[in-house]
């Protein structure tokens, strides 16, 4: 494998202008046909690109991107703008037709912490029709997003080794690694 499979296909900043993530992933500039309103928050914790927190989208939202056919990794970009608790914002995301983020609560998956950047990845999500429709459900408040990343599913070798893995199962860690 090479480098350029990893590279996002389609990235775009909702809410905001053209910008370049530290990692170099180059988003579009915010297509108002997503819907909702457009919203602003000063600062973000828990990024590396604040920059790209500073604006989103919340309300009814839809995205409609044309892709080949074949299977993507759907990376959506949260956070909590208000000083809400958790449970005051629940809502799913359906991805061509299937609820694959069920009752996300921002809140609760930040442990509590508003203005905290939180990233969902949505795995091998199938694209048959030449199509990707990103769909938001409300539950409790209006759903909201801050930015998206589209990347080719690159499917696991059986051929694949584990080189290094930590277990954070005991009461201390290991000094030698940590």
């Amino acid at each position: 494998m090479n480098a350029k499979q990893f590279e996002p296909l389609w990235a775009v900043n909702v809410g905001g202008a053209a910008y370049t993530a530290s990692d170099g992933t180059r988003y579009d500039a915010d297509d108002p046909s997503i819907g909702g309103e457009l919203g602003i928050m000063d600062a973000v914790k828990g990024s590396q690109d604040p920059d790209l927190y500073r604006s989103y989208r919340i309300g009814d939202l839809r995205i409609e991107r044309e892709l080949d056919r074949g299977r993507y990794d759907v990376t959506l970009h949260f956070a909590e703008p208000e000083q809400i608790h958790a449970h005051e914002r629940v809502f799913s995301v359906w991805l061509n037709g299937e609820k694959r983020v069920r009752d996300l609560d921002v809140m609760k998956s930040r442990d509590g912490k508003v203005i905290s950047a939180l990233t969902v990845t949505v795995p091998a999500v199938v694209v048959s029709d030449g199509k990707l429709v990103i769909e938001f459900e409300r539950g409790v408040r209006d759903p909201l997003l801050y930015a998206i990343v589209v990347r080719r599913n690159i499917p696991r070798d059986d051929d694949w080794e584990l080189v290094w893995k930590d277990e954070f199962d005991g009461d201390s860690l290991d000094p030698t690694h940590w």
